[in-house]
């Protein structure tokens, strides 16, 4: 079927312990939300300390409030981000989710930076949300088509 050759149909077979070229942009793009995670974790640390809201407690000054939302509400986004950017690039094209993911990354640090300073965030969130949607779009349409060709045709 289509779905079970996409993956190493015409590409690069790489030696044992090497990433296909083609991913290696999905993997600085992981590295660079794992950078992202930690740095908006480090910064509700420092405003922890800063405003005297101790841990577990997640309430506090709104400037506090401001930066745990902000990290938390990023943590959400993570997971599904990773899985739909790791599956675009292996059955859909790895160039285009590497470059999608840059973009996402880029706007997700903005809307950080944004919300810590009380700024409008849906300048930021929008476009991170659109490239989560062309992802899932993406992937639909090639196990669709993929379904299709299998067995209707």
């Amino acid at each position: 079927g289509y779905l079970g050759g996409r993956f190493w149909s015409g590409h690069h077979h790489p030696r044992r312990g090497e990433m296909p070229y083609e991913y290696r942009l999905c993997a600085v793009v992981t590295v660079l939300v794992y950078a992202l995670n930690a740095r908006s974790g480090v910064a509700v640390g420092v405003a922890r300390d800063k405003y005297n809201v101790p841990v577990p407690q997640t309430k506090g000054p709104p400037d506090f409030e401001r930066v745990f939302r902000a990290h938390s509400n990023n943590a959400e986004q993570y997971p599904q981000f990773l899985a739909l950017m790791w599956v675009f690039a292996a059955f859909v094209n790895a160039n285009a989710a590497g470059l999608m993911g840059v973009f996402w990354v880029v706007m997700r640090h903005l809307y950080v930076s944004a919300y810590h300073k009380g700024e409008r965030i849906q300048t930021y969130t929008i476009p991170a949300y659109l490239i989560l949607s062309a992802y899932s779009i993406g992937i639909v349409g090639v196990v669709g088509w993929s379904f299709i060709q299998d067995f209707l045709m």
